[in-house]
């Protein structure tokens, strides 16, 4: 099933450039897929005390418009048809009717006391699946082993 959310894009969800940074898309899209595991239980609550979280492993997200402080937006998010140990979500951003962003993400469920994996089998999911995104970006980049990489640079992140 497709849970949907609305939220206005905050000023303080802006770059330098006045438009909404990548950190800000992936928020909406994580806080749709929390809201919509609080709907359809067991919830990210319910999992921590179960010494259970989702660990993300991949994702592919195309931005394809900007979002700008005081835009509405509506956030879709839903489930797909997962196995063994991948958890398939996918996400998709509309503004005006039109698709600015879309992410297809894989999560594996970890136990980290244990440290172990739960299969999707033994995920008591309480809500129907829809069909996966089809992005237009490869689901791996390999990198060839002829090419020689070099330092490019260095530049110090602080928080």
């Amino acid at each position: 099933m497709i849970f949907s959310i609305d939220r206005t894009v905050s000023p303080h969800d802006l770059g330098v450039n006045n438009i909404a940074t990548a950190s800000a898309v992936l928020r909406f899209m994580q806080e749709a897929a929390f809201m919509h595991m609080a709907a359809y239980p067991p919830s990210m609550d319910q999992l921590r005390e179960e010494n259970k979280a989702f660990v993300i492993s991949k994702v592919c997200m195309s931005i394809y418009g900007t979002l700008r402080a005081c835009d509405n937006i509506k956030i879709s998010t839903w489930a797909c048809d997962s196995k063994g140990y991948s958890f398939l979500r996918c996400t998709r951003i509309e503004k005006d009717g039109m698709i600015v962003a879309e992410m297809a993400m894989v999560s594996a469920l970890v136990d980290p006391v244990n440290k172990s994996l739960w299969k999707v089998s033994d995920y008591p999911q309480t809500y129907t699946t829809e069909e996966p995104l089809e992005l237009d970006m490869p689901t791996r980049i390999r990198i060839p082993q002829e090419i020689n990489l070099a330092l490019a640079g260095e530049h110090t992140v602080t928080y």
